[in-house]
């Protein structure tokens, strides 16, 4: 998992018309060290992410991480122009429910039918194909 994760997180971060960041329960410091410990905070723009530590309801963490985009970039980041990346259910209606659109990957516990039942607006295997995610992204993004 980590391969793939760390060359998509890798191709994301080359396009400047993506900014990428985090949403996790995890409190900030520890959501951090958990990424570090794996080498993939280096890929992640943590000051405008959304913790556990900002809110326990876990959708209104999306609020969080649109306004501190909003403020850092100087653009609208809302429901058209926000996209998780989530591999579970509790991540779909995390995102829908806090005005982004989701992309569901199947590397959890959660199966391709079960993200795409729960709402998510694609789904992939996994990570692989690294243009396809960004394809997708960028499409609901309405970028493309």
């Amino acid at each position: 998992m980590a391969v793939p994760t760390r060359e998509a997180l890798s191709v994301i971060l080359a396009d400047n018309s993506i900014h990428q960041s985090v949403l996790t329960g995890n409190i900030a410091p520890n959501g951090r060290s958990k990424l570090a410990a794996l080498g993939l905070d280096q890929f992640i723009d943590f000051g405008i992410g959304g913790f556990g530590s900002d809110d326990v309801d876990r959708p209104k963490l999306v609020g969080h991480a649109q306004r501190r985009a909003n403020a850092k970039y100087g653009v609208t980041f809302d429901e058209k122009s926000t996209v998780l990346i989530g591999d579970t259910t509790r991540d779909v209606r995390a995102a829908k429910r806090g005005g982004a659109q989701v992309i569901g990957v199947a590397t959890g516990i959660d199966s391709l039918d079960v993200l795409q039942a729960e709402g998510a607006d694609a789904v992939f295997e996994d990570l692989r194909d690294t243009a396809a995610v960004v394809r997708a992204i960028k499409k609901l993004a309405g970028q493309v």
